[in-house]
Parts: structure tokens; sequence; C-alpha cells
């Protein structure tokens, strides 16, 4: 084998060290990263402990010196070594990554609002141009409910079937801001609970409606709102069914 001549063995003294790519991340918030990339990818990428916590490196084995690979012919050494730079060495692969990242991230936009926030505890804007609101209180299959309800931006009236004859003296009304119960003859009534919203307790009454050629009179409750939010439900208890219904 022909040994190179003093003038290739100067060039190759006179030949810089690869250069290196440095890419600086800056943390929005401290902590420390278990890997750099969430999909896993970079797994040949090498982690650099700080110089306070780096242990003693072994001394360096000493390389033998390989010689140059030869141009064709023997002509003398090769003046430039393509190296392949590992990261975004696969074109096609990086564009996959992106392109599925980016489809991710357009279903996560269009999500249903309800499935990442909490409906029951949230409070209502009543909507512009709706005048009247109704619901009833869910009732077994082929039954009547039993009551239901009206709701407009300023009041929530719920009304109920009642025995003929029941007197003003026989109702008690109990209303604190956001609370309150209906007693008939001094015993408890399902009208009882936390309110969706604040009321005016001055303003509240209960009252029954004489209904003529009918088997019972009516009930009613009329809630004066303090918020003028939309409730929903007269009841915070209810909500929860009135989200299963709008689902």
């Amino acid at each position: 084998e022909r040994a190179p001549s003093a003038e290739v063995v100067a060039y190759e003294r006179e030949i810089p060290p690869d250069d290196t790519l440095v890419a600086t991340l800056c943390k929005s918030a401290r902590g420390e990263w278990a890997r750099l990339w969430q999909s896993g990818e970079g797994s040949s990428a090498r982690k650099i402990e700080p110089e306070a916590t780096r242990t003693p490196a072994r001394a360096p084995v000493p390389k033998q010196k390989t010689q140059r690979p030869q141009a064709a012919g023997g002509a003398g050494p090769m003046a430039f070594v393509p190296r392949k730079m590992v990261l975004g060495s696969d074109a096609r692969r990086s564009e996959q990554m992106v392109s599925s990242r980016a489809a991710d991230a357009s279903v996560e936009e269009t999500a249903p609002a309800r499935d990442h926030w909490d409906a029951i505890t949230a409070r209502y804007i009543w909507p512009d141009g709706l005048d009247l609101a109704c619901g009833a209180a869910e009732a077994a299959e082929g039954e009547e409910p039993f009551f239901s309800w009206t709701e407009t931006a300023t009041e929530v009236c719920l009304s109920a079937s009642t025995r003929r004859g029941l007197r003003p003296g026989d109702l008690s009304l109990e209303v604190s801001g956001g609370s309150g119960e209906v007693l008939i003859d001094g015993l408890p009534t399902p009208w009882r609970g936390l309110f969706s919203g604040k009321v005016d307790p001055d303003r509240c009454e209960v009252r029954v409606v004489p209904q003529e050629g009918a088997e019972a009179d009516k009930l009613e409750l009329r809630l004066l709102k303090a918020d003028g939010r939309y409730w929903r439900a007269p009841f915070k208890e209810m909500l929860a069914t009135v989200n299963d219904q709008e689902r």
C-alpha cells in the first residue's frame, strides 16, 4: 500500500473538525423533562447532565488513527466525507408526524364544550329572544309529572294539583336567598331544597288557584329572581336530569 505524501498529510491536519448544531428550548415552567419529545422520537439523543451532578468520566481509551478513504484509483484521500444528520433525517416520516398532530389538534378544538366543564355548577345567562321556558318533574312512563314549571327572565313559577278546598292558612312558605320550602298543614312537600339561583324572599309567594269544575285545585309557587339568570330548573338537584334530557 502506498504511503501518503507529505502534502496529503499536511492537508489532513488542516481539515476543521465537524460543526455542532445547537437548538436551545426555553421552558415555560420549571421542572425536569423525562424525554425530549412526547411522541418518543429522538431516541438517538443523548442527555447531558449538569456539571454539579455529572459523574466523572472514565479516561478515554486511545483510538487507533484510521486512514481516510482513498479516492478512486488511489490518487489520494477524499476532501469531503458525507455524514447524515440524525435529527430530521427522515423527511417523509417527519411530515407524517406533523400532519398527524395537526389532525389531532383539530379534533380537540371541535370537541363539545359539555365534555370539558361542569354544566350543573355553571351559571347560564338568559338567552336573547327567549320569552318563556317550560319544564316538568321526572315521572314514570304513562304517569303525569308531579309538578311543572315555567320560567321567564324575572321569575320561575311552579304548578301542581292539590286537594279542593285547601285554604291559604293551610299553606306556609319559608324562603331565604338561595333555598326554601313549602309546607301544607305543617308538613313538608317536594317543593323544598336549594334553588338554582338567587331569589328575592320578600316577593315570593305560594297560593291556591281554584279550578271550577275540576277534581282538584292548582297550587302555585312564584319565585322572583334576584340574579336575572337562566335557571333551567327550579331546584339544583334537578339539573342533572335536565342535562341528560338536553344531551
